[in-house]
């Protein structure tokens, strides 16, 4: 045989320990170069679930804006419909009050509670008299048709018919007999 060379027990030990040394050492290398691999896959995987993590979080309070979102649109709908329950009660007690009331009085109608605003609609009917006349206090006096004298009431004197009853005291009749009242007892006979 041609070209083949015999080796001696200790050389054919010394080339299989040469081979199996190098490929040890190729194999070392590739094992240090799937190591770091994983460590990398590691931290990108980390760096994926910290992402992900995050996403989850976006996505909850996106979806917590929403619900908030839909909740104040309900109830900015409910209020606008109690608003106009509200206004059209208010308007049936005291029309002009109605007619002419501010965005901020509104909203206060609108937040308080039904017990409270059936309360409020109580003063005002009583503050109207509700004496048929569709909650429209403070339109001046009308006169009375038979007579043509303007009903006898002020903040010191309330009830009297119109016309001149004597018996009843009057707004000049009280403030003659204050100053009566007030003058020594010798100019007042």
């Amino acid at each position: 045989m041609a070209g083949e060379r015999t080796f001696t027990e200790g050389e054919a030990y010394a080339l299989v320990a040469d081979a199996v040394e190098r490929e040890t050492a190729e194999a070392k290398t590739q094992v240090a170069e799937l190591e770091a691999q994983v460590t990398t896959l590691g931290n990108e995987k980390d760096a994926l679930e910290v992402r992900v993590t995050a996403a989850e979080d976006k996505a909850t309070a996106a979806e917590k804006a929403l619900e908030d979102y839909k909740a104040e649109q309900e109830r900015e709908k409910a209020a606008e419909v109690t608003r106009t329950e509200r206004l059209a009660k208010l308007a049936e007690v005291a029309p002009k009050l109605a007619e002419n009331i501010s965005e901020e009085r509104s909203n206060r109608l609108v937040a308080m509670a039904d017990d409270e605003f059936d309360d409020h609609l109580a003063q005002l009917r009583e503050i109207a008299g509700d004496k048929g006349d569709g909650g429209k206090a403070g339109d001046p006096p009308k006169p009375d048709a038979t007579t043509g004298a303007l009903p006898r009431e002020s903040a010191a004197f309330k009830g009297g018919k119109t016309g001149g009853d004597d018996k009843k005291p009057s707004v000049a009749g009280l403030f003659g007999a204050r100053r009566a009242a007030s003058q020594p007892a010798s100019k007042a006979s």
